[in-house]
Order: C-alpha cells, then sequence, then structure tokens
C-alpha cells in the first residue's frame, strides 16, 4: 500500500506541475482576447476543466499520505443497520423490494 501511495504522489506531483504550467499559460494568454470572444470564452473553458483536473490530482495527493491506522472493535450489526437505512431512502432500494 505504501509503494501505491509513493507511485500516486510521484504521478500527482507530475501531472500538477504541467497543470500550473497551463493555467499560468491560460491567465497570459487570456488577457490577449476581449470577453465575449470566442477565444476568450474557449480559453475559459480550458481554465475550468484545468482546474477540475488539477482537484483529482489533489485527490490523489491526499490518498498518497501516509496515516496510521486505528484498530478499534466495530459493531457490524449497527453497521449493517446504517446501511440499510441509507438504501431505503433510495428509490432504486425501495423499488428493487
Amino acid at each position: 500500500m505504501e509503494s501505491i501511495g509513493q507511485l500516486a504522489a510521484g504521478i500527482a506531483h507530475e501531472i500538477n506541475t504541467r497543470w500550473g504550467s497551463c493555467l499560468g499559460m491560460h491567465s497570459f494568454q487570456r488577457k490577449m482576447f476581449s470577453p465575449g470572444t470566442e477565444l476568450h470564452e474557449s480559453l475559459s473553458t480550458i481554465e475550468k476543466y484545468a482546474r477540475i483536473s488539477r482537484g483529482i490530482v489533489a485527490d490523489l495527493l491526499r490518498f498518497s499520505r501516509h496515516t496510521e491506522s486505528i484498530k478499534r472493535p466495530l459493531d457490524i450489526n449497527q453497521i449493517l443497520n446504517q446501511i440499510v437505512a441509507v438504501l431505503e431512502h433510495t428509490s432504486a432500494w425501495r423499488g428493487s423490494r
């Protein structure tokens, strides 16, 4: 698991560096076009998806961080009752009965 975390961190760092460069170039380029023009709008779309992608990379980085596991006893019946309570509120669960 630690190796997977290290791999995810390395990949996330490499991708994040590229997205940072793209967003920097985007900021520079967008200033060259008037708001409302097709190119300005296209650059806004690029920015939107670049920021979404950076969010995915941030999720990878969170996954890669090492955290200590806390082992404690669990009441499996309580957990199952909670799951059933959540599922009962979805239409898919009610419709499948």
